[in-house]
């Protein structure tokens, strides 16, 4: 007959008042929370040993409500004695608020937030040094095998791959929590979208970063123009789509504003602009001509899936009267799954969100950008500021609705509207009465979507 093996065993209530030393490697088990259990050592009672389980860590104290207490100064003392060194480990976590919103994220030995990623910084040799109060406690995260994943120690955050003390870098998060010791002191604030301890805080090191780092990180990524008439270009685009450029004293490719932000950034490019398209059309159409189109979805990741999408488009809408629409943010998406090839969708809102929905299905890993258009005076049908489309829309009410649309779908403005081009002088910057940008124009252009990026990537 096999052998069976039963733990020593209690409620938590019971293992608390009668308190036991537990054998060298004895487990007791917590019966009314079968997920957390204690290892003796022989020396400590089961009050003084810490407490496990939680998808095997030791920070069980860090619980709801944003004010979390941390180890006791003797709980500290012995985690710095008897913790080993932070290892490689196959097990991923997450952090979360108490509204579930993940704070950070542990893979594969890395930290990784909304925008920060420590398998991607750059560390440096000098320490950064901030005041927040100091404490005695020690926290470690372990994985099931005492590996640990993440300490913080000694007022930093320290992984097999990433520790703090030597990080210059920022982070973000949808919450602010206060990490505190028994006595009050807070050992660790992410505030505002910042992390800091007593050697570190993530809001002031911007100014730390060089720019040369800030452009390294869009190296060899790869970005996709979802756009129009001004950002096509002869050879760039798959055969078939409609170009305008090369016009005027835009020549080259080169002058081209996605090309300049591409060769700043050290970027590749798939152009996948139809002069003339609209936002607007037919989503089952033979060609790309609409830009909520399955055919112009799917040509942005002919070269391969892109990192960035610019979608930069609508200005043919605006001066072709298109209507507005209805679409709000609680409203499903326009299905087109039963349209046949003639069916359109003739509205802004509706085609702009049905467009940013299939980028987000189809490429689920770029980072989207919706670039506002410019003021139009070559197609302007109000006399003087501002431009008009025929219907009575500004391009203000109509940038607004492209607005509301793109952060709806979880994508980023860049409002050029506001890059310095505008109804006063946009007629001087074109190479026709007032809609293509010339070669100095495209450079205004390449220069604001260029700071846009580096700043909101």
């Amino acid at each position: 007959m096999a052998d069976r093996i039963q733990f020593r065993r209690d409620i938590e209530s019971n293992w608390s008042i009668y308190n036991p030393i537990l054998l060298e490697g004895e487990i007791g088990i917590v019966l009314n929370d079968p997920n957390k259990y204690k290892i003796g050592d022989g020396i400590r009672p089961w009050n003084q040993l810490p407490l496990r389980g939680f998808n095997g860590t030791l920070v069980d104290n860090l619980t709801s409500g944003g004010r979390n207490a941390a180890l006791s100064a003797e709980q500290g003392k012995i985690l710095r004695e008897t913790t080993p060194e932070v290892s490689e480990t196959t097990d991923d976590l997450n952090i979360k608020d108490p509204q579930g919103y993940v704070l950070a994220k542990f893979r594969g030995g890395h930290v990784k937030t909304k925008n920060f990623d420590s398998a991607k910084a750059r560390t440096t040799d000098d320490p950064l040094s901030y005041s927040v109060d100091s404490s005695f406690a020690d926290l470690s995260l372990e994985d099931e095998e005492r590996n640990a994943i993440v300490e913080f120690k000694n007022g930093h955050v320290k992984t097999k791959n990433f520790d703090s003390e030597r990080i210059i870098h920022e982070v973000d998060s949808p919450a602010d929590l206060e990490f505190e010791d028994e006595n009050g002191n807070i050992v660790m604030r992410v505030n505002n979208g910042h992390i800091k301890t007593k050697n570190f805080d993530s809001s002031k090191i911007d100014s730390d970063i060089p720019e040369y780092f800030k452009v390294s990180r869009f190296k060899g990524k790869r970005l996709a123009i979802i756009g129009d008439s001004i950002s096509t270009f002869s050879g760039t685009m798959p055969s078939g789509y409609a170009i305008y450029y090369p016009r005027g004293d835009v020549q080259s490719v080169t002058q081209l504003w996605w090309y300049k932000v591409c060769k700043k950034l050290e970027m590749e490019y798939t152009n996948t602009a139809w002069s003339g398209s609209r936002v607007t059309g037919a989503p089952k159409g033979t060609t790309a001509a609409a830009g909520c189109s399955d055919v112009r979805i799917n040509d942005a990741g002919r070269l391969g899936a892109p990192d960035i999408i610019i979608c930069y488009i609508s200005c043919n809408d605006w001066a072709g009267n298109v209507g507005i629409g209805t679409w709000q943010t609680a409203d499903p998406i326009v299905d087109d799954s039963a349209y046949t090839p003639s069916q359109t969708v003739s509205t802004l809102r509706e085609a702009y969100s049905l467009m940013l929905y299939k980028l987000v299905k189809k490429y689920p890993a770029a980072r989207i950008f919706v670039c506002t258009n410019l003021d139009d005076t070559a197609r302007d049908q109000n006399t003087g500021y501002p431009s008009n489309n025929g219907a009575g829309i500004s391009t203000y009410e109509w940038n607004k609705n492209v607005k509301e649309v793109a952060e709806a779908l979880g994508a980023r403005v860049i409002d050029l509207h506001a890059c310095g081009l505008n109804y006063m002088n946009i007629a001087s910057y074109c190479v026709d009465s007032g809609l293509h940008p010339n070669a100095a124009g495209q450079q205004i252009m390449a220069d604001f979507i260029t700071a846009q990026l580096i700043a909101n990537y």
